[in-house]
Parts: C-alpha cells; sequence; structure tokens
C-alpha cells in the first residue's frame, strides 16, 4: 500500500511526533510511504536519524520557509506524481486541504486526522465532512463530531501512542541514575513535580506556578518545566516575582526528557489546549503519576484515583488539596506510579495503536 502523510511542519510537537512515529512504523510494516511536509525545516526535522528515515520519501512544498503553516504550493501536482493509495492528513492545517485533496482525486482514500485542543472553523468542519473517514484521538472529539453531524461510521478513535524514542518493552527501574547535575537540584526525598510542553498560551503553565506558589514553603518540592515557546519569558518573570526561583526551575527544550521523567515524581498539567495530551502518556510510560484539570479527552489519558488524580476544570482549590496530598503521601504516590506504568504499556503500546491506524487506513483500499 502506498500511504502519503501530510503534515505542515515538523515543529517540537505531540502531532509532530506521532507523524514521524506513524511514517516510521509503516515503512517498517513493509508499505511505500512518503512524507510531505509545507514548510522545510523544524526541530523535529533536524532531530530525525537518517537511518530512521530511510526508505521514506519526503518533501516540503515551500523551497524555502515562508513561515505560512496553511502555504501548501504544488501540493495537488506532488500528489498526482506519487499518486498513493491513501493520504493521512496530521494536523490542521493539513486537514484543511482534506476535501479539496478528495474533490481532485476521488479514487484515492482521503482520512483526515483530528488531534487539536482548538475548536474547528467552519472550512475546517467543511474538509473534514469531505473525507473517507476521521481519525480521532479521543473519545471527546468522537462526541463532539457526532453531535456536528458527522456519521459516527466514518469516525474511528485510537488513542496516541507512546512516540518517544524508546523500546516499547523496556522498563526504566534505575531512576536514581540522573543526567546533567538534576541529583544537585533536588534530593530524593524532595517531590518534584514535572510539566513538558510548549510554553503557549493554552498550555497555562502561568496557572501552574500561581498555583504552587500558595503551596506550604516548609513542604519539600519542586516544580520543573522543560519546554520553550512565546510564553517562557513571561513564566519565568512571573516565578521570580513570586520569590519561587529556588523552587522552580526551566530547563528550555530537550530532544529526549527521559530524564526529567526518571527523577521526577509527579507530572502535573492545567493545561486547555490537548484533545489527548502526549505528555500525560509520556510521564505514565515511565512510572509517574499524574494529576490534570480536566479538559476534552485529558481525563482518557488515566485513571482517575488509581494512576493520577483529575481536578475540576478551573478548580484552583482542588488542584492545590490535591498537590498537598501527593507530597505528603509518598506510599500513594508509588501505587500510583506502579499503577500508572502498567495502564500506559496497557493503553498506549506504539505497535498496538499504530496497527489499528494502519488498519483502519487500509480499509476499502
Amino acid at each position: 500500500m502506498k500511504i502519503m502523510i501530510l503534515q505542515d511542519y515538523l515543529r517540537s510537537g505531540g502531532t509532530e511526533r506521532q507523524t514521524i512515529f506513524l511514517a516510521e512504523y509503516f515503512r517498517r510494516s513493509e508499505h511505500e510511504v512518503s512524507l510531505i511536509t509545507f514548510r522545510p525545516g523544524g526541530r523535529l526535522s533536524r532531530e530525525w536519524p537518517k537511518n530512521c528515515r530511510e526508505g521514506i520519501w519526503s518533501k516540503s512544498l515551500q523551497i524555502f520557509d515562508c513561515g505560512l503553516s496553511f502555504y501548501a504550493p504544488s501540493l495537488m501536482k506532488v500528489i498526482e506524481s506519487q499518486l498513493p493509495d491513501v493520504i493521512l492528513c496530521m494536523g490542521r492545517m493539513a486537514n484543511l486541504y482534506a476535501g479539496w485533496i478528495k474533490k481532485r482525486f476521488s479514487k484515492i482514500r482521503v482520512i483526515a486526522g483530528l488531534r487539536t485542543g482548538k475548536s474547528l472553523s467552519f472550512l475546517s468542519r467543511w474538509s473534514l465532512s469531505r473525507a473517507d473517514g476521521i481519525l480521532v484521538n479521543s473519545q471527546w472529539w468522537f462526541r463532539q463530531l457526532v453531535q456536528m453531524g458527522f456519521d459516527s461510521q466514518n469516525i474511528k478513535v485510537i488513542h496516541n501512542s507512546m512516540a518517544l524514542p524508546l523500546n516499547p518493552g523496556e522498563i526504566i527501574q534505575e531512576t536514581g541514575k540522573i543526567q546533567d547535575g538534576l541529583e544537585a537540584l533536588a534530593t530524593q526525598s524532595t517531590c518534584v513535580f514535572l510539566n513538558v510542553a510548549s510554553f503557549r498560551s493554552g498550555k497555562r503553565q502561568n496557572d501552574l506556578i500561581r498555583i504552587f506558589s500558595r503551596l506550604d514553603r516548609s513542604l519539600d518540592w519542586q516544580l520543573w518545566f522543560v519546554g520553550e515557546g512565546s510564553k517562557l519569558s513571561h513564566c519565568q518573570r512571573l516565578a521570580k516575582r513570586l520569590g519561587m526561583r529556588d523552587r522552580v526551575h526551566f530547563f528550555g527544550y530537550c530532544p529526549d526528557p527521559g530524564k526529567f521523567y526518571q527523577r521526577a515524581d509527579v507530572a502535573v498539567s492545567t493545561s486547555q489546549e490537548d484533545s489527548l495530551p502526549n505528555f500525560l502518556i509520556e510521564a505514565q510510560w515511565f512510572g509517574l503519576p499524574v494529576m490534570a484539570m480536566k479538559y476534552r479527552g485529558v481525563e482518557e489519558t488515566f485513571r482517575n484515583g488509581s494512576t493520577g488524580l483529575l481536578i475540576p476544570e478551573g478548580d484552583e482549590e482542588a488542584f492545590l488539596a490535591g498537590l498537598h496530598k501527593m507530597i505528603s503521601e509518598p506510599e500513594r504516590r508509588k501505587q500510583f506510579g506502579l499503577k500508572a506504568s502498567e495502564h500506559a504499556r496497557k493503553c498506549f503500546s506504539p505497535g498496538h495503536q499504530a496497527a489499528k491506524i494502519l488498519q483502519f487506513l487500509s480499509e476499502g483500499v
């Protein structure tokens, strides 16, 4: 089967990691794979090892990066030259073209991939309605699309898979082996809370900092952030203004955040920009319990009361109370973490999830 994947830009996001992971999986499954990006470059493009992309035909439509994620010059010509059996559109910008592609190439199976935490525009809804199928990563999106009038038979729910570059069978046991001086920041008794995400308005790291500023300073805790983005400097200034420089640490972007997952004790999120956060999947894979505010498909990533705590959306008092529980009950954290690791491997196994996607793509081909 000839599979084409469309992605606007290989930035350092969860959808983009899933795109690269799927391209590699399809190629290993002996399918002919092409990856078309609208813009050249991007962090993940630079970090993608040559040996992993061998056998995958890739092309950027813009000769140089125009900075326009929606601009896809000569897309139809490239599709015509390749004539794939199926096209998988990954991300909001790629989905905008799904309807036009189907109109032009009626015999090609076109699958839209809906993973955004943002609302759908009129053009997005029109384009999705023309696709042969819609791949969503949460039950929340399934319900929303059905309410919008989409045929439930054309919608497939397949949760994200663990997409960090790890052996899927690997179980991290030696959590004490920390690199880059992380061990100097916190003792083994320190409860380290971790957030791994881009610094954008919807991720709301500023809310986390404000909530943590209300924690009792006599308690032994720290808050670590891994990521970059337009709101990073704002959050750094906020932490400084609230007198939290010794408690809150910013590590910037890290291509492999595994060492942070290994040392941390709890993953925390107040994001309102995700339909199914990869961060919470990764954290549980490493055996971290999670604390997250309810938003769209967030609750589908973990089991409330078993692998973490689900906080009602916007309830900062409940979030603060949950933090106190996590700090003061280390044995409970440990039990949550053990169950979290089991849950992640059962529900978000890379091979299992990708195989389900491949089966969905092949239907009717």
